[in-house]
């Protein structure tokens, strides 16, 4: 016979698995914001919305920041990190000091949105 006492051990079991599922979730987080921050690469914006600005020539810039792009977990911990010349532009360090931000000083919205997405597919696995 099931009584509140056996449900809530049960619904307590399963809370605890989610301790082991921080560095999935952490995983799965990193996953969701590479594909959100290539997209914004692709459309030549920062990750806050901002169009970057155009080469001299009138090109599109950065054209190969999206595999200077590395988005990661190192156990719960979340870790953004861009490389070569395009580090320089997005920290306003290039020829110029002209901006063109890849990563953003905070997590954006969006990012905050691909966490809980990670965090409610989790629920939903152990659940």
């Amino acid at each position: 016979m099931r009584t509140v006492a056996t449900s809530l051990a049960s619904i307590a079991k399963k809370l605890r698995k989610l301790g082991d599922a921080v560095d999935d979730i952490a995983d799965d987080s990193a996953t969701f914001i590479n594909k959100r921050m290539v997209k914004d690469i692709v459309a030549s914006k920062s990750p806050t919305g901002e169009k970057w600005i155009p080469t001299k020539k009138g090109q599109k810039p950065l054209k190969n920041a999206a595999s200077a792009l590395k988005v990661s977990a190192i156990g719960s911990t979340i870790v953004i990190r861009v490389t070569g010349p395009e580090a320089l532009h997005s920290r306003g360090n290039a020829r110029g000091g002209i901006v063109r931000k890849i990563v953003p000083e905070e997590p954006t919205d969006g990012m905050l949105d691909d966490i809980e997405k990670a965090f409610d597919n989790a629920i939903k696995d152990i659940f």
